[in-house]
């Protein structure tokens, strides 16, 4: 008979390519075709611009994320049968009004301010 508390839990291991690639190892040297397929295998922080994020240019590349194919077929086919007429390539969402008004600031100090 098991005691209470002995039993060990499973737990399902999720797939992670990409640790295969990470960290990168001394002698990692990926083909031409793997670095035009994956240039996030290479890439490293510039400290000359601290705010560059390659990755928004690739996850939004179909190049780069073949997904962003599917869902805009499925936008595509989903406009035309709701019969909206052509898709737009940046649809913008409106925004929904804000029912409460801001208040405005007062003008005393605020407590960053020492009032």
């Amino acid at each position: 008979m098991e005691t209470p508390g002995t039993d060990t839990p499973t737990t399902k291991v999720l797939e992670q390519p990409w640790k295969k690639y990470w960290p990168p190892q001394a002698d990692f040297r990926p083909t031409d075709e793997e670095l035009e397929a994956k240039p996030w295998l290479t890439w490293k922080p510039d400290p000359n611009n601290p705010n560059e994020k390659p990755w928004y240019t690739w996850m939004n590349d179909p190049k780069y994320n073949p997904n962003l194919l599917r869902s805009a077929a499925k936008t595509d086919a989903a406009q035309q049968l709701s019969g909206s007429g052509s898709p737009s390539p940046n649809p913008t969402p409106t925004p929904e009004p804000n029912p409460t008004p801001t208040p405005e600031p007062k003008p005393e100090a605020t407590i960053a301010e020492g009032g």
